[in-house]
C-alpha cells in the first residue's frame, strides 16, 4: 500500500531542511555529508518512490554516498599533506589543535553582535584564529630556522583550508542534487 501524497511532500521538505542542517554542521567538524546520506537512505527506505510526487531512488542515494566519499577523501589527503608539505613539526600541530579548540570555546562565550548568524560565526572565527595563533607560536617555538616558520604556517593553513572547502563543496553539491531531484518542475 502506498502512502498518501502529503507523506511524500512532508518527507521531502523534512529531508531538505535536515540536510541543510547537516551541511551546516560540517562547519563544526561533524560528519554532515554522511548525515545527508543517512537521512536520504531512511527516506528512500520508508517512503518508496512513486511517480508524480517527490521521492528518491536508491541510485540517487548511491550518488550522494559517492560524492560524500569524494569530499572526505579530498579533506583527508589535503589535511594530511598540510603538515608534511610545509615540514611542520608535530608539536606545532598539537599546539594548533589546542589553540583551535580554546579559540572556539572563548569565541562562543563572546558571540558577534550580528543578528541570527553572529552566534554561529563566532566559534568558527575563534577556532580559525586560535588554530592560526597556536600554529604560529608552536612553529616559532620549535623551529630551528625562524625564516621558514611563516612559509610552513601558510602552507599548512592553505592546504587545510582547501581540504575543508572541498568537503563543504561536496556537501553543497549533494544538497543541490537532493533538492533538484525532490522538487522537479
Amino acid at each position: 500500500m502506498s502512502q498518501p501524497d502529503w507523506v511524500h511532500y512532508a518527507s521531502a521538505v523534512a529531508l531538505v531542511v535536515g540536510s541543510v542542517g547537516a551541511w551546516v554542521s560540517s562547519f563544526y567538524a561533524f560528519p554532515g555529508n554522511w548525515l545527508i546520506v543517512g537521512m536520504a537512505s531512511l527516506v528512500t527506505y520508508f517512503v518508496p518512490a512513486r511517480s508524480g510526487v517527490p521521492s528518491l531512488e536508491w541510485m540517487q542515494v548511491g550518488i550522494l554516498a559517492g560524492i560524500a566519499l569524494a569530499g572526505e577523501l579530498v579533506e583527508y589527503f589535503l589535511g594530511r599533506s598540510s603538515g608534511q608539505a610545509g615540514g611542520v613539526h608535530r608539536r606545532s600541530l598539537t599546539v594548533a589543535l589546542v589553540g583551535g579548540i580554546s579559540g572556539a570555546l572563548m569565541a562562543s562565550a563572546l558571540p558577534l553582535p550580528i543578528p541570527l548568524i553572529g552566534p554561529s560565526i563566532s566559534p568558527i572565527l575563534g577556532a580559525v584564529m586560535g588554530a592560526w595563533m597556536g600554529a604560529y607560536f608552536g612553529e616559532v617555538l620549535y623551529c630551528e630556522r625562524p625564516g621558514w616558520s611563516r612559509l610552513k604556517i601558510q602552507t599548512s593553513l592553505v592546504t587545510r583550508l582547501l581540504g575543508t572547502v572541498g568537503k563543504l563543496v561536496a556537501g553543497l553539491t549533494m544538497l543541490a542534487i537532493l533538492t533538484s531531484r525532490l522538487f522537479r518542475s
